[in-house]
């Protein structure tokens, strides 16, 4: 078993919150992954491309092997839990409000109270082809955000404390569809449905970077 303190880095990587750039020098810096991690793995660590385009993707089969993709999952969705809570940065916020819809479009209706009232309209509305969302100040995104606050706010400090007290729980990486599989344990909360794939295009392989669109005035 590996060490909390390298499977806590693993984890970070695969959940978004550690670049891959402050990953690659920590790999070479840290002598315990040579007896932590079995010759070939290490060896393929020690060597990987970290420059190349898909290398986050390519890195999820070897340090997957190693992780508790329940772990990932649940520090993947606390990361966009806690931009929403801390309100700290438009661009954060935003990615964060849209990525609560792709994960509630992949079997995550828990979060439905968030993501079909702010991450929707951001998923759907602001693709109308004008202008990019980085050609707003920061006044005007924040103008924008305000719409959604403080009830976004709230809503994610709700799933926030479902996730810390363990009655929303991930088990599983995600099936081939990308479904994410979790259990439900709230009191009186329904089991957690059955996927339902409304088309094969509607479910993407990796959840998608964000593009948003000015609305016309």
């Amino acid at each position: 078993m590996l060490p909390d303190f390298i499977r806590a880095k693993f984890t970070a990587v695969l959940a978004g919150r550690l670049p891959i750039a402050e990953f690659e020098p920590w790999v070479y810096a840290t002598s315990e992954l040579e007896t932590a991690l079995p010759p070939d793995d290490y060896l393929e660590l020690i060597s990987f491309n970290y420059g190349q385009r898909d290398a986050l993707h390519m890195l999820e089969a070897l340090l997957g092997r190693h992780v508790s993709w329940g772990e990932v999952q649940r520090e993947e969705l606390l990361g966009y839990l806690r931009a929403i809570q801390a309100r700290a940065d438009a661009d954060a916020v935003v990615n964060a409000l849209e990525a609560t819809y792709d994960w509630y479009c992949r079997g995550c209706f828990f979060l439905d109270h968030v993501a079909l009232s702010a991450g929707l309209e951001i998923s759907c509305y602001w693709h109308d082809g004008t202008a990019p969302w980085a050609s707003l100040t920061n006044a005007q995104k924040w103008a924008y955000l305000g719409h959604f606050y403080p009830a976004a706010q709230h809503q994610a400090e709700e799933v926030i404390g479902w996730l810390e007290t363990g009655q929303i729980r991930f088990e599983a990486a995600p099936d081939a569809q990308w479904y994410i599989n979790y259990v439900d344990a709230r009191p009186g909360a329904a089991p957690a449905p059955e996927p339902h794939l409304p088309s094969a295009d509607r479910w993407p392989m990796r959840p998608r970077w964000w593009r948003f669109w000015q609305r016309h005035s």
